[in-house]
């Protein structure tokens, strides 16, 4: 039996099971949203209005806009579907999951928290969630912070930082949802910027303390791709990937967002030997070296990496986040403890 994350709630109380919680889930009658007087820039669901500010993102599979309600004053993300082109439902819902999973443990920025699912009348099912301020896309940050002159300890130090918060996410995502994220990448992460003093990160797993110091915050975001165990079959929050595909797949997340970053040819080149080194362990499966590979076949959709991840045959043991976490530990003691 799974165990039902203390912060999650639908509209009922007393679940005790997981897969329980999630078929009630499942089930949630959406609120329809309404225009005022014909206003698109104006949306009333139930006794609130929001208005609709600007749109912020178009991508692949969804849209992001800003909107703000006009009674609290509270900016938030709308990420829609233009003209109903798919729903957002369960998308939705495994980030609800996912949030509150995270937040029982104390990383209540750690994925931005849904505030409300709702049947808009143009784009269909979307969702509000919250808008973290002083934020940057993972990308945008590293391309600002490291030094792209040469390979220094300081350039370490960011990406390990980070891959190490990632880590410690990704184990409660596992160890308590049994959930993938399927799409890591440097583009899906968000950084809340340096702050003045270091805060630390602890997880306990296993029979053992994880610690850490940062002067950042990591954020999961776009769980378009996500999948979570439910049952005997798996809820997937959209059909872009293959029925079997299995859920979870340890090591999956990882090799995805390491695969991401390695394939960045001025990145790698500014990563220490030793980093440099971690990252070839880890991208090492039993029939290739993914590292030669990506440098030698320079595809920067990782068309290949996605198909391996997606297969029957996938094994990348060594990017498992328990494995990355005690290996990092071992690697960067400056940073990261594992005791």
């Amino acid at each position: 039996m799974k165990i039902l994350p203390l912060s999650i709630r639908c509209q009922h109380e007393g679940h005790s099971d997981l897969n329980d919680q999630i078929g009630c889930l499942l089930r949630l009658k959406l609120p329809l949203a309404k225009f005022i007087e014909n206003d698109k820039e104006h949306l009333q669901i139930g006794e609130t209005t929001f208005d609709i500010l600007n749109t912020i993102h178009k991508g692949n599979y969804g849209e992001l806009a800003l909107v703000s309600g006009e009674d609290s004053k509270e900016t938030l993300y709308w990420k829609y579907s233009p003209m109903k082109k798919q729903s957002l439902f369960k998308e939705a819902i495994l980030q609800m999951l996912a949030h509150g999973a995270l937040k029982n443990h104390g990383l209540t920025w750690a994925v931005p928290e849904v505030k409300m699912i709702f049947d808009h009348p143009l784009h269909g099912v979307g969702f509000f969630m919250s808008h973290p301020k002083d934020a940057d896309i993972f990308a945008n940050y590293i391309q600002k912070h490291i030094n792209w002159t040469r390979a220094c300890e300081e350039n370490d130090r960011i990406l390990v930082e980070i891959l190490a918060q990632i880590a410690i996410y990704l184990c409660i995502l596992e160890d308590t949802l049994q959930m993938n994220h399927r799409d890591l990448k440097s583009t899906n992460v968000v950084l809340i910027e340096k702050a003045r003093t270091p805060f630390t990160l602890g997880y306990h797993r296993k029979g053992k303390r994880i610690t850490m110091n940062t002067h950042l915050r990591a954020i999961l975001i776009d769980f378009g791709f996500a999948c979570i165990k439910f049952k005997e079959d798996i809820v997937a929050a959209g059909n872009y990937l293959p029925t079997f595909d299995g859920c979870p797949k340890e090591g999956r997340d990882f090799f995805l967002l390491l695969a991401h970053l390695w394939n960045v040819e001025l990145l790698r080149k500014c990563m220490t030997t030793k980093l440099q080194l971690w990252f070839k362990e880890r991208l090492t499966t039993a029939k290739l070296s993914w590292t030669d590979y990506l440098i030698r076949i320079k595809d920067n959709t990782l068309k290949g990496v996605y198909l391996y991840t997606a297969s029957s045959d996938f094994s990348a043991v060594q990017c498992s986040s328990g494995i990355v976490l005690e290996t990092l530990a071992s690697s960067f003691p400056a940073i990261i403890q594992m005791v």
